[in-house]
């Protein structure tokens, strides 16, 4: 299935319509997006799911509209965390093994449903890996 017949299935015409509400020209979107990764202290970490397809994604976006240089993931060595990955060892299980069906149900939120549409989407990814961290720290979720 190509993208754009994903996204012509009725239960996607949601996310699809959000995606398209308010566009912002791509190389304003990524300044604004590289300075708010730069305004939280510490070293950033990319996190996905999966994340070899949404660093280069992003990473593609920050590099075409700003140059090499600019991307606070570095050029070299960079800095991602698979959530698939994580839940793959959390649970002792093979990669193909992981997906929500065979996670906890505690290491997600009804708060966060996932919806396609990429902030909603981001915030319930990073919510069921502070969740998985907190479980591998022995902590409290």
């Amino acid at each position: 299935m190509s993208t754009m017949e994903w996204w012509s299935q009725p239960e996607q015409r949601d996310a699809w319509e959000y995606a398209r509400k308010d566009p912002k020209d791509p190389k304003y979107a990524m300044e604004k997006f590289v300075e708010w990764v730069k305004s939280f202290e510490g070293k950033p970490v990319f996190l996905g799911w999966p994340v070899a397809f949404d660093f280069t994604f992003v990473y593609w976006y920050i590099i075409n509209f700003l140059g090499d240089k600019t991307s606070p993931f570095g050029r070299m060595g960079f800095s991602a965390v698979d959530v698939g990955s994580f839940a793959m060892a959390e649970l002792k299980i093979t990669r193909e093994g992981v997906g929500k069906k065979t996670m906890p149900q505690e290491w997600f939120a009804d708060k966060f449903p996932h919806t396609h549409k990429a902030l909603d989407d981001a915030r319930e990814q990073g919510h069921v890996f502070c969740n998985m961290l907190a479980q591998n720290r022995g902590s409290p979720k």
